[in-house]
């Protein structure tokens, strides 16, 4: 049995006593459960992320520049030149964020699985793992392929893996590995009790993947592989292009620390992270953020910040080893956080009533300090799945792929 005196000092330490509230009257096992979850909590970090979400620091952005369509499209030889060596080399493996479950899209599976297509089946896995062996095919050179899971769903999604083979992809060349959990707090920094023994728990988002991989020793069996570049791509873009060698050469011609798959906005309040310089350093702001870089416009009367990101990054690692990747900043998210009232029973509530705590990709931008801007075609690249039905949906991306006869 663990030590409860010394879990409840540690909680008193933190003003976090009321998650023992009901320990009286739990089972045994459902006390140990209890305190087990709560001693795998850094509570260092909660005191941390309130302020930093209700203080915001004021900052002076600027627009930075990109490599943009017209001069891709002049030096593309030259750069997938570049790109397809170093792919040859080792030098480039990928990883796909498939953390997130479908639920919001009435799939009670994680995203990955879903399945887009309408005259036969097409998962968004198989989507992704299909563009990755077109560039192994040209190259003739296998890619690491890792895959970043959450822990309740990573059994789920080997065992797709399984059944489906791979995808024909050589199974000795996929990783795949978990996400943490945080908890949920309150407006008042309270983490919060889901039921009588559990806490309100999440992934923490997409930015701990570096850490991960250094817990894991993932990184070392990439390093040792001769991995360079690290290109991040989320699941739900259908049009999604991983392991592209036009942008990994673009990049590494460029000399920057990391590279950025940017699209023009269609519009202002379009929900897309701006990409931009923050305090003379490279950043992405979210659109809640910093509102007014939503509609400021040039001389030209075009949107002065006229690039937004599609979560296709590309990091160099051994940059990333020079860098505090492995502390991540806390980002707060409003939402609706299933609760324990008083009496232990569970409440649905109505409104937002609460944070999820996650990290971020995007910081890691700022954090290596230099970034490429590349910008895409919207048609080509960007059609990622995020509601059921209407803009950005499964309704929308059927459409697309339906119209460049994919599915």
């Amino acid at each position: 049995m663990l030590d409860y005196s010394e879990v409840y000092a540690m909680l008193k330490k933190y003003g976090q006593e009321h998650i023992l509230q009901f320990y009286p009257s739990l089972t045994t096992m459902q006390q140990e459960a209890l305190l087990k979850s709560i001693q795998s909590i850094n509570f260092s970090l909660l005191p941390l992320a309130l302020p930093a979400y209700t203080n915001k620091v004021n900052s002076n952005y600027s627009v930075l520049d990109a490599c943009d369509i017209n001069e891709i499209t002049h030096n593309k030889e030259t750069y997938e030149e570049a790109g397809c060596s170093l792919i040859k080399e080792g030098q480039l493996a990928v990883l796909i964020l498939a953390g997130g479950e479908g639920s919001r899209l009435g799939f009670e599976h994680p995203k990955g699985m879903l399945n887009v297509g309408t005259n036969k089946p097409l998962y968004l896995f198989e989507i992704m793992i299909n563009r990755i062996m077109e560039v192994v095919g040209s190259v003739c050179k296998w890619i690491p392929i890792i895959i970043m899971t959450n822990l309740a769903c990573q059994s789920e999604i080997v065992d797709f893996f399984e059944f489906h083979s791979y995808f024909s992809y050589n199974k000795e060349y996929v990783y795949f590995y978990s996400q943490d959990l945080l908890p949920a707090i309150d407006y008042t920094g309270k983490i919060i009790m889901r039921t009588p023994d559990m806490l309100a728990m999440s992934p923490d988002g997409n930015g701990n993947w570096y850490k991960k991989m250094v817990e894991s020793d993932l990184l070392c069996k990439l390093l040792n592989l001769g991995v360079k570049w690290i290109n991040v791509v989320s699941i739900d873009n259908v049009l999604q292009k991983p392991a592209d060698p036009v942008f990994l050469g673009a990049t590494h011609l460029s000399t920057k620390k990391c590279g950025a798959k940017v699209v023009a906005r269609a519009f202002p309040k379009e929900k897309v992270g701006i990409l931009c310089n923050r305090n003379n350093r490279p950043s992405v702001i979210e659109y809640f953020e910093a509102e007014n870089l939503m509609y400021e416009k040039n001389s030209l009367g075009e949107l002065k910040y006229k690039y937004g990101v599609i979560l296709n990054y590309l990091f160099d690692l051994h940059e990333l080893q020079k860098s505090d990747a492995i502390h991540m900043p806390i980002h707060l998210s409003r939402k609706k956080i299933p609760f324990c009232n008083h009496q232990g029973e569970t409440v649905i509530p109505a409104n937002e009533n609460g944070y999820k705590l996650e990290t971020l990709t995007v910081d890691m931008i700022e954090l290596v300090g230099s970034c490429l801007p590349y910008e895409i075609n919207r048609k080509d690249e960007f059609a990622p799945i995020k509601n059921r039905t209407g803009v950005d949906s499964l309704e929308s991306a059927q459409r697309i792929l339906s119209e460049k006869g994919v599915i």
